[in-house]
């Protein structure tokens, strides 16, 4: 079954930003780490890229809490991965 990962990615970026979290919960991490799972269209390109830079701090924060470290590992490791995109993230980040 193909379901709309981005836009799912995107409601949990809206719902990140209006309740104004400080970090991720266990959940809001499955959710954004399975919505990569799928690989990511060439047409999505730049809305993931919006969302990363959105949620980039969420994830990072992640890295450091035990419970959340694989699930933010593997959600770091697609953005990284996915070369559409690849190139702006590795600036961004100063890589």
């Amino acid at each position: 079954m193909i379901w709309n990962a981005v836009g799912i990615a995107e409601a949990l970026e809206s719902y990140v930003a209006d309740k104004n979290l400080t970090g991720f919960d266990r959940v809001h991490a499955e959710i954004f780490e399975r919505c990569l799972v799928q690989p990511m269209q060439a047409s999505d390109a730049q809305t993931w890229l919006r969302i990363y830079e959105s949620l980039k701090w969420h994830v990072f924060v992640g890295l450091c809490e035990g419970d959340l470290a694989q699930l933010c590992s593997e959600i770091v490791k697609r953005f990284f991965t996915y070369e559409e995109i690849q190139e702006e993230i590795l600036e961004v980040q100063g890589f």
